[in-house]
C-alpha cells in the first residue's frame, strides 16, 4: 500500500504545479490512461476521485478488492477480452463486467450487463 500513496501525492503534486502556470477549471479533471498506464489513472482517483469529473481507463484495470476512498462523477471503461499487455480479468463464469466491479459497488450499480461486442472498424471489435 505503500507505493499507492506515493503514486498520490506526485499525481496530486503534478496537477497542481499545472495550475500555477496554467488557468484549469478543478471541475472538469479527466484522467485517462492505457494499459499499466490505465491501472495508474485508476489508483488516483481511488484517492483523489472527488476532484475528477470522469476517469477512461483503457485496457487497464486494478484487483477489484481494492479500497477506494474516494471515486469519480463518472467512469468508462474499455478493455479486449483478448488482450495480450494486460489480460482482462473475467469474473467468474467468465463475468466480462467484472473489471468495473470495483465502480459498479461503489456507484450501487448492482449486477453488471455484458452489452455485447461492439466495434469502429470491421477488424477492431470490443
Amino acid at each position: 500500500m505503500t507505493g499507492f500513496r506515493a503514486q498520490h501525492i506526485v499525481g496530486a503534486e503534478v496537477l497542481e504545479d499545472f495550475a500555477k502556470n496554467c488557468p484549469i477549471d478543478k471541475d472538469r479533471i479527466y484522467v485517462s490512461a492505457y494499459a499499466f498506464g490505465s491501472a495508474m489513472a485508476w489508483r488516483y482517483v481511488c484517492e483523489n476521485g472527488n476532484d475528477v469529473a470522469a476517469l477512461l481507463a483503457i485496457s487497464g484495470t486494478l484487483r477489484q478488492d481494492v479500497q477506494c476512498p474516494q471515486a469519480p462523477r463518472e467512469v468508462r471503461h474499455l478493455h479486449g477480452t483478448d488482450d495480450t499487455v494486460m489480460d482482462f480479468p473475467f469474473g467468474t463464469g467468465v463475468d466480462t463486467t467484472y473489471p468495473v466491479k470495483l465502480w459498479r459497488d461503489k456507484f450501487g450499480c448492482g449486477v453488471g450487463q455484458d452489452a455485447g461486442a461492439w466495434n469502429v472498424v470491421d477488424f477492431l471489435t470490443f
